[in-house]
């Protein structure tokens, strides 16, 4: 990746503009799952966005300017049965992020993390052939499947406007989960709405805890009776 920035910095000039996109998912029960599956989605998802942050974070901070944008998924946000394998990478970069967010303040180079939800891609109908029934049964109770084109608007709109967490068409995402868990990041809503559905969160994140714990016990039930 190094090499690569380098060859592009080149023929085109000092690289003002980051974009950390990298992702591949397998889902499955951990049973089911070789450990390999592990070390590889780890070095793509995690270690791809570190790589690409690595080569270009020297010449931002030298020139006292620049956007990095990391990419990470809604389950980085909040995860569930079928993804023990993919989860914690995007767990691990949105920690990244919020580690990033903080250390380089004052440098002039600023951090963006999107969470994307379920979006109409061929990785998406792969993954959709091989998820367990108990994971697509989660994902249809409470994910909505968006364009890729809507995600990457928001997306753009976030960062044109310099925020830290990017919108996403998913507006329980925005409104509840991202706000819910921002922990020290910054919040996605203003402070004052924030105070003002802080009672909810919770509620609503206990019913969906319960409805997805009861989806998958029913489904595990069914595989034993078979």
């Amino acid at each position: 990746m190094q090499a690569v920035v380098q060859e592009a910095e080149a023929s085109f000039g000092p690289c003002d503009f980051m974009v950390c996109n990298a992702g591949a998912t397998h889902p499955g029960r951990i049973e089911d799952l070789p450990i390999e599956v592990f070390g590889r989605l780890m070095n793509i998802n995690y270690l791809g966005v570190m790589h690409s942050v690595k080569a270009v974070l020297p010449s931002m901070l030298q020139r006292h300017q620049g956007h990095i944008a990391i990419i990470s998924s809604s389950l980085g946000l909040l995860s569930f049965t079928g993804y023990s394998a993919y989860a914690p990478t995007k767990y691990a970069v949105r920690g990244l992020a919020d580690t990033l967010r903080n250390e380089l303040q004052g440098t002039g180079v600023h951090i963006s993390i999107g969470f994307p939800a379920d979006m109409d891609t061929p990785c998406y109908k792969q993954e959709e052939l091989i998820k367990p029934k108990e994971c697509k049964a989660v994902s249809a109770a409470f994910g909505s499947l968006y364009k890729p084109g809507q995600v990457a608007k928001c997306f753009v709109h976030g960062i044109e406007q310099g925020r830290y967490h990017l919108p996403s068409p998913d507006i329980g995402q925005d409104w509840f989960i991202m706000d819910g868990t921002a922990s020290w990041s910054p919040r996605r809503l203003p402070l004052l709405v924030s105070c003002i559905i802080a009672p909810i969160v919770p509620i609503a994140m206990f019913v969906c805890t319960k409805i997805a714990d009861r989806i998958v016990r029913a489904e595990r039930l069914k595989s034993k009776n078979l």
